[in-house]
């Protein structure tokens, strides 16, 4: 007799393919009605929290999308589709899906696909991306640093083509007594690691029985490496008799650019170096809106300590800071064997003759006067960073923070202009040289250009200690403010 297929079990029920309308329909109406709220305008802690009901309802989904793969495998449901497909273009856009959560933990991605693999082959793209899907977001659930790798070959065996794909990571690795229970259901290694990272323990399941209805294989290689996890599978495949193309004919219609057969999927990382609160959340969000990973701190002892731990490709370098300044910072990076190398580009609200010359002998790689447009400062950054091409364009989510920050920018502006006014009044020049400068370069970031104009005069006289005219300046930088706030 033939041996009859087991059902999983859910309290006594099974759960047949009927049923998955009524599952997944109210999840997709919880995401669509977020997805709605999150278009309306918000406040910070409204937007917030939104963003915890969007996260949890993604979640659930793929736990319900889990179980319901799970069910139809067991109940014999699943069928296969095997149709001609391009592979680096079905590899590609399957990482194109994974890399904004990869960016998120500063995570590398990288792809390799060797030139033996022909550029279309017979297989299920659904379930072959499903399970590489799987795949990849485990290695990024259970590494913390380091990167990913994908590797792509082919076994052209006449009898038998076989296309095989590897999953590496840099993560936590599995402990060798665990190996063999990691494809069984609703396992994760251990309970420990289910409460830290999530998830049902499902996904190397559901991916041990795609692979195998494809007629392929799944395995962990526990001796390849002495940290992380390598998972591998191959699948048996067709050749498109109808159109074969050599490795090096990829179609130009593909996401990503294919040259020398491996694709870097690298985050940008940019530490922010600038003691004002509301200029590092302008800054951070205009680079964050060009697709770049960013960290702030506020003065130079600060930075370096963070560059001591963490990898950055560039620093971006307020020059006026408290407890150490951005010369000496920029100085001591230079000195350091592992750090010199790393672009260091000033910002400054100085504009005077010999400021930019002042900041590249200390060793900046280059100059970015305040008040600068985001398209300058992404500019700049780009001359600097080999990885620039990749990066997006902005989006308008700039403008809902700078709104959102404008009760705050406003209660700092007249803070400073306040402070600036007393220092005029003690004729105290050196609080009147550093307060005007701050003042000068936060109104500039913020598009304030007469404020910021009229900061910079009160600047150049306190350097000369000229007094007669700083009254009335200060009452055109009152003028300025009122003005801007019936703008605003």
């Amino acid at each position: 007799m033939p041996r009859k297929k087991p059902r999983l079990q859910y309290g006594q029920k099974s759960i047949p393919g009927q049923y998955e309308h009524e599952l997944r329909t109210p999840m997709i109406g919880i995401l669509g009605a977020v997805e709605l709220l999150e278009q309306s305008r918000l406040e910070l802690e409204q937007s917030q929290k939104i963003n915890i009901i969007k996260d949890c309802a993604e979640q659930l989904l793929k736990i319900i999308n889990e179980i319901l793969d799970v069910s139809k495998i067991e109940l014999g449901m699943i069928s296969l589709n095997p149709e001609p497909c391009n592979i680096p273009e079905l590899i590609c856009h399957t990482l194109n899906i994974i890399e904004p959560l990869a960016k998120i933990k500063g995570l590398e991605l990288k792809l390799n696909i060797t030139g033996c693999v022909p550029n279309r082959l017979l297989l299920d793209s659904i379930r072959m991306r499903q399970v590489l899907l799987n795949l990849l977001h485990n290695a990024i659930k259970f590494t913390r640093y380091g990167k990913i790798q994908v590797l792509v070959d082919f076994d052209n065996d006449t009898t038998s083509p076989c296309l095989q794909v590897s999953v590496s990571d840099t993560g936590m690795g599995i402990p060798p007594d665990q190996i063999e229970r990691i494809f069984e259901p609703f396992n994760q290694v251990d309970n420990t690691f289910s409460r830290k990272f999530g998830g049902t323990g499902l996904g190397l399941y559901l991916c041990k029985k795609l692979v195998e209805s494809m007629g392929g294989r799944i395995w962990h290689n526990s001796n390849e490496q002495k940290e992380g996890a390598v998972f591998s599978f191959y699948i048996p495949v067709g050749l498109d008799s109808n159109k074969q193309e050599c490795r090096d004919e990829v179609s130009q219609n593909s996401s990503k650019n294919y040259s020398n057969n491996v694709i870097d999927f690298k985050p940008v990382q940019i530490l922010i170096v600038e003691d004002n609160e509301l200029n590092q959340k302008i800054v951070a969000q205009i680079l964050e809106n060009f697709g770049f990973e960013v960290q702030a701190c506020a003065n130079g002892l600060e930075c370096l300590r963070i560059l001591q731990d963490y990898h950055f490709d560039l620093v971006l370098m307020d020059m006026q800071m408290p407890i150490m300044d951005g010369y000496e910072t920029t100085a001591l990076i230079r000195q350091d064997p592992e750090l010199k190398n790393i672009p260091v580009i000033a910002m400054t609200a100085h504009a005077m003759s010999g400021d930019r010359e002042k900041c590249l002998a200390c060793g900046c790689t280059s100059y970015l006067a305040k008040p600068f447009k985001a398209d300058e400062l992404v500019e700049e950054i780009r001359k600097h960073l080999e990885t620039s091409s990749s990066l997006s364009k902005p989006s308008q989510s700039s403008q809902q923070l700078i709104s959102q920050l404008l009760p705050e920018l406003k209660s700092n502006l007249l803070e400073l202009i306040s402070d600036l006014a007393a220092a005029v009044e003690f004729r105290n020049f050196e609080r009147i040289k550093s307060i005007s400068h701050d003042l000068k370069g936060s109104a500039g970031i913020y598009g304030f250009m007469e404020l910021s104009k009229t900061a910079s005069l009160i600047e150049e006289l306190a350097r000369s200690e000229a007094y007669t005219d700083l009254p009335a300046l200060i009452e055109r930088l009152i003028k300025d403010f009122d003005d801007a706030e019936i703008a605003l």
